[in-house]
């Protein structure tokens, strides 16, 4: 299991993360997130490397149920990790939407 660094999309509002998940059953998931979230992440974490594998392993707990199951989760997650830093518990439901979460088989 691991993740790829991900291209950054800038909207006008914010800036959109990709991350690809890929799991030993040759099923990948792909979280798209809110560029401040995974900002908050890193933040709390200490750094994107740190974060990446945190949502590798919270995908992999996951990872064999539903897209709706694993993006609620990872809502779950991410609030429980952001909650425990007071700076950043201000992010606003905005910034901490998942905007999606697909999974799909690697052939």
């Amino acid at each position: 299991m691991y993740t790829l660094p991900a291209p950054t999309y800038n909207t006008e509002k914010h800036k959109q993360i990709i991350k690809e998940v890929h799991l030993a059953n040759n099923k990948t998931v792909v979280v798209t997130m809110n560029g401040q979230l995974f900002d908050a992440l890193c933040l709390c974490l200490g750094n994107a490397y740190k974060a990446d594998s945190w949502l590798a392993m919270r995908v992999f707990e996951v990872g064999d149920l539903s897209d709706n199951t694993i993006r609620s989760y990872l809502r779950a997650m991410f609030r429980e990790a952001l909650s425990r830093h007071e700076p950043i518990q201000g992010i606003t439901t905005e910034e901490s939407r998942i905007s999606a979460v697909t999974s799909h088989l690697v052939q």
